[in-house]
């Protein structure tokens, strides 16, 4: 998700913001969510893919979502994500403690 989706959703805040929409609106608001939910997937995405790689193990993701909200605060909430993997050198100990250090438990 790196890249471009990105940063077309900041242009288009951006572009709402220069509207002189109050920060309250709803293209405001939904658009900040927005970038808060796809900003946080691309960096836990990349910090998985770093640890997978310091690791030895490849893995494959074959879906990832979830919502952004705000409720008192702003907050991410995945839903639903499914990925395999294994060890590149073939011990399923090393692709196990990889997965563990990436979902953080």
């Amino acid at each position: 998700m790196t890249g471009q989706p990105l940063d077309q959703r900041r242009r288009l805040l951006e572009a709402y913001r220069e509207q002189n929409l109050p920060e309250s609106s709803r293209e405001i608001m939904t658009e900040s969510l927005n970038i808060v939910g796809q900003s946080w997937m691309e960096q836990t995405s990349l910090a998985g893919r770093l640890i997978n790689r310091l690791a030895g193990v490849r893995r494959v993701t074959h879906h990832r979502f979830g919502v952004a909200a705000q409720e008192e605060g702003f907050y991410v909430d995945v839903k639903a994500q499914f990925g395999a993997g294994g060890s590149l050198s073939g011990d399923p100990a090393v692709s196990t403690a990889a997965f563990f250090l990436v979902i953080g438990d």
